[in-house]
């Protein structure tokens, strides 16, 4: 009787295990230096770049087919600007509450969905409407993306990884709207969206198949904790640390923005090219770009090992910060008296943009890391408010650009840089936040640890059995 029972509470405790490790979705840490699965995020964020980018020659097109104003048909693409600012603050979070597997399939699912409604309309309006809602979710995956980068990744190859998602941007963005003005000069603006159905169906399949869940998520979840999830980015803004890094890093983004506006305007009024000139003086942004994607990784990985300091990511940045302002104020002085002197002055600006991004992203990274895609939906918050503020800046400039060249500059060289040094000061020698990763842990060493308290009862079964027998002797 006592063998049986013995055996009963073993069986329970095993039971059990299984029942606790369930409780959270399972983790998968790839250990190589180059995860395969880095490879596929990066295939993954071409989707949104490219849905965008790719669209842009398609608007003349746009606005022939349905016979609508120029106003109306540059609505799409406004419109689905400021949709990509929000739609981070409540799919990022949901990703942190549902897992990140689930919200790529559920947003590629309704990507695919409105492609198609957007591909069979009759009517601008349900064109405008399928167009900026399908911003939405194909756009709020690019967080979840950057918070996976975080966990598959260990802190010192981090830097690797968002190079990796940089070099997979700045490439989509050089050669999407080449291959949409293509297909739009041959098939119209619906060979386009063809093409979306066929990387919505890739994304869902890859994500189905291939993906595995990189973050912790409890299998019980209630909906008020959900929604005050998306209102929790917000709360970063409150954050002294926090808040300081994020603007400066969408300072920058907003300076880029100013310039990638106004580029095409004085090409047209002042140097007046044509139209694929125009195409072209973009060109050097994804170059830089590129390189810059290629040398700031391991960079801003290597000061990290060095230091092992949360604070030492932000050397690369400060330094950075300092180029940036100076390849601004020398790209507004080139725009009106030399071609080719501002293109160079462009691709300087991306190469030191990329710098600032990675490092503050990485930093921010390590400060909360179990809120990677929370943290980065504000990020793309207060990215696209400056994005929108500069756009509008950039017509008013047309008369004077270089006067505007020069606020920014002295803005970025003498306010934004020494703030960035004062929070790498602060921030020098602290070390990651490892609070989540204990949590993560506990979670993967439960069956280890439930498997000991089995064996522990086992040979407390074994010791009762010799008392008993030395007892009846």
């Amino acid at each position: 009787m006592s063998e049986s029972h013995d055996k009963n509470d073993l069986l329970e405790t095993k039971e059990k295990t299984k029942e606790e490790t369930k409780e959270g979705t399972e983790i998968t840490k790839p250990k190589s230096r180059f995860p395969p699965v880095l490879l596929l995020l990066m295939s993954l964020l071409i989707i949104p770049v490219f849905n965008f980018f790719s669209y842009l020659p398609a608007l003349p097109n746009i606005h022939k087919y349905f016979s609508t104003s120029w106003n109306i048909a540059i609505l799409t693409t406004s419109l689905y600007q400021i949709v990509v600012g929000f739609s981070p603050l409540i799919i990022g979070p949901s990703s942190d509450f549902f897992g990140r597997r689930k919200v790529i399939i559920t947003c590629s699912f309704f990507y695919l969905v409105l492609s198609l409604l957007c591909l069979l309309s009759t009517s601008i309006e349900t064109f405008i409407v399928g167009r900026v809602i399908q911003g939405f979710f194909i756009c709020g995956e690019i967080s979840v993306i950057y918070a996976s980068v975080s966990e598959i990744l260990p802190p010192e190859k981090v830097g690797l990884g968002l190079s990796a998602l940089s070099f997979s941007i700045t490439c989509t963005i050089m050669i999407s709207p080449t291959i949409g003005g293509l297909l739009v000069n041959s098939y119209s603006w619906k060979g386009l969206f063809i093409l979306y159905l066929i990387l919505g169906s890739y994304s869902i399949i890859v994500s189905f198949f291939f993906f595995k869940e990189t973050k912790k998520t409890k299998r019980k979840y209630e909906f008020k904790k959900l929604v005050s999830s998306w209102v929790y980015p917000l709360k970063y803004y409150f954050k002294k640390r926090l808040v300081l890094s994020i603007l400066i890093e969408a300072f920058s983004v907003g300076l880029i923005n100013f310039q990638i506006v106004i580029v095409p305007l004085i090409v047209d009024k002042y140097y007046n090219y044509s139209e694929t000139v125009m195409g072209l003086s973009l060109i050097p942004n994804g170059v830089g770009g590129l390189i810059g994607a290629f040398f700031s990784g391991p960079l801003i990985d290597y000061f990290y090992k060095k230091y092992n300091s949360v604070g030492s990511r932000l050397i690369v940045g400060f330094i950075s910060n300092i180029g940036f302002g100076i390849a601004f104020f020398f790209f507004g002085l080139s725009l009106l008296r030399s071609f080719y002197a501002f293109l160079v002055c462009e691709l300087i600006l991306n190469f030191f943009l990329i710098f600032i991004i990675n490092s503050t992203v990485s930093f921010l990274f390590d400060i909360y890391p179990t809120k990677t895609s929370s943290l980065y939906a504000t990020i793309v918050l207060t990215e696209s408010i400056f994005s929108m503020i500069t756009s509008q800046l950039s017509i008013s400039a047309l008369s004077s650009p270089f006067k505007w060249f020069i606020i920014g500059s002295l803005i970025q060289l003498l306010i934004v840089s020494p703030t960035s040094f004062i929070i790498l000061k602060k921030n020098w020698g602290k070390k990651r936040e490892e609070h989540g990763e204990q949590d993560e842990k506990e979670l993967l060493n439960l069956t280890d640890i439930d498997d000991g308290i089995a064996n522990n009862n086992n040979n407390n079964k074994l010791e009762n059995e010799g008392e008993i027998k030395s007892n009846q002797k």
